[in-house]
């Protein structure tokens, strides 16, 4: 029989991942979806460590076509298949019925549900979750923010001095998402992964974006470290329009490079567009040209909900 739900702390989630291991089926629910990507990230990284594979799929995604033949099936070749499905939250009663409908029970397959809000009573009554091992790791304490600091560094191989830690605290505001998008630019700028008090302090606020630089990482399709370097500004619209305006007339380049041919000599900023024509596909060029602009309008109005639509590409790539 499942155990009674159990309670770990944020900063516990090596020992977590250890103990889940030792079940066939559970759920973990977390409190937000930063400490969720750092459980998912380690716990695959786990599984490949011994040699097993992880197939993540959203949970609205499960049909009962697709639960037939890759849960309830035997194959004797995917015994080492480890299966992670999130969005466990987001469940309408129909799906949970469906679920159930299946008796995951009888699968002979190893099986993790997570979920980044907390489970409704519809879910809590079903049988997906009384046959299931119950995992709830907890939010920190308001007094706890600087052990909660310590545990994203962790995850990002981090090194940080108390008073780089205090000056974080004084800096931004307490919330796992600000602090995740501050620790991870700290990573990038940082190579040994040991930055010192005063390039905390530059780092951390900025007051204007160096375009050029951003282009690179666009040239490179380096977009995870793009948008991460977003979403440290604050929601400065005047400093995201101007950005947005430019890196669109960039992509435009980079479509059509054939201006270069008339220079006789070619910057380094030419260079990049002449190599990123030949990384980046026309098609794909495109999409992000009509994002930017999408970007740029949202930039323009002051919409609040920009920062929603960077951070969700960022977690993306």
């Amino acid at each position: 029989m499942p155990s009674k739900p159990k309670s770990y702390k944020y900063n516990q989630l090596d020992f977590l991942i250890n103990e889940a291991s030792k079940k066939d089926k559970f759920i973990v629910v977390f409190p937000d979806t930063y400490i969720e990507k750092i459980f998912t990230d380690l716990y695959i990284e786990n599984l490949s460590k011994n040699n097993s594979k992880c197939i993540k799929k959203s949970c609205t995604e499960i049909s009962i076509d697709w639960a037939e033949n890759n849960l309830l099936s035997y194959d004797m070749f995917s015994s080492d298949e480890q299966y992670l499905f999130f969005e466990l939250d987001k469940l309408k009663k129909k799906q949970i019925d469906q679920l159930d409908s299946l008796e995951l029970s009888r699968s002979d397959k190893n099986f993790i549900f997570v979920a980044n809000t907390p489970i409704g009573k519809t879910l809590k009554s079903s049988k997906l979750f009384k046959e299931s091992d119950i995992y709830e790791v907890m939010a920190p304490k308001f007094w706890e923010q600087d052990l909660y600091i310590e545990a994203y560094c962790h995850y990002l191989d981090l090194k940080l001095t108390r008073d780089s830690i205090q000056y974080i605290n004084q800096s931004i505001e307490n919330s796992s998402e600000k602090y995740f998008e501050t620790l991870s630019l700290l990573k990038s700028f940082s190579m040994d992964g040991n930055p010192d008090i005063n390039k905390v302090k530059e780092v951390l606020k900025p007051s204007h974006l160096d375009n050029f630089a951003l282009a690179d990482l666009f040239n490179q399709k380096n977009m995870k470290r793009l948008y991460r370097n977003l979403l440290v500004v604050e929601n400065d619209f005047d400093i995201f329009r101007s950005f947005f305006s430019f890196i669109q007339g960039h992509i435009i380049k980079v479509i059509d490079p054939s201006y270069l041919n008339q220079k006789p000599k070619l910057s380094k900023y030419d260079q990049g567009i002449k190599a990123a024509h030949r990384k980046w596909d026309r098609d794909e060029l495109v999409r992000e040209l009509d994002l930017f602009n999408e970007y740029e309008i949202l930039a323009k109005s002051k919409n609040i909900y920009l920062r929603d639509k960077l951070r969700l590409k960022y977690l993306e790539n």
